[in-house]
């Protein structure tokens, strides 16, 4: 690599950090409206984790524990896929409510840069918080999670065209 190059590369990611660290300090500066909404959505995850428990109460026949963990972790999937499209869609109107779009689209970085922070912080606060949430609500429902557990294990499903 030519010193020219080594030198826009090292300009980049220099960019590309201060978009993943700007980030970073909109969480912090809005802390509590992040707690609220985390609190928003251990609550949607548990009405859907709930269903597992309403099956059992209806007379079906239904592994509990295993319906609990599926809904668990699709419920929580879903959370991190929401939150990383969240952040993402929700860029420009964020910086336009923060009142900072005009600096923002003058920083002297290049639009994929800023997409790619912006995606790489989306990706890694999703992970954070799927994290938190999976914690969450396991404590309350307690899923025994185990290797050997049967919601692990591949099981053909029937087509609908075998009848």
């Amino acid at each position: 690599m030519t010193r020219t190059t080594t030198a826009a590369l090292r300009h980049e990611l220099i960019g590309l950090g201060g978009v993943v660290e700007r980030n970073w300090y909109l969480v912090k500066r809005y802390a509590w409206w992040e707690l609220t909404f985390f609190f928003w959505t251990v609550a949607n995850t548990m009405t859907i984790v709930f269903i597992a428990k309403g099956v059992q109460a209806t007379g079906v026949k239904v592994d509990v524990n295993e319906l609990t963990t599926v809904l668990l972790i699709g419920a929580v999937i879903w959370a991190y896929l929401g939150i990383i499209f969240e952040i993402l869609t929700e860029t420009v109107a964020w910086e336009r409510w923060e009142g900072t779009i005009e600096y923002t689209f003058m920083a002297p970085l290049s639009r994929p840069v800023h997409l790619f922070g912006m995606g790489f912080f989306a990706i890694a606060y999703g992970v954070v918080r799927a994290g938190l949430l999976f914690a969450a609500v396991a404590l309350l429902f307690g899923p025994t999670i185990s290797p050997h557990s049967s919601c692990w294990r591949w099981r053909p499903s029937r087509s609908w065209a075998s009848g």
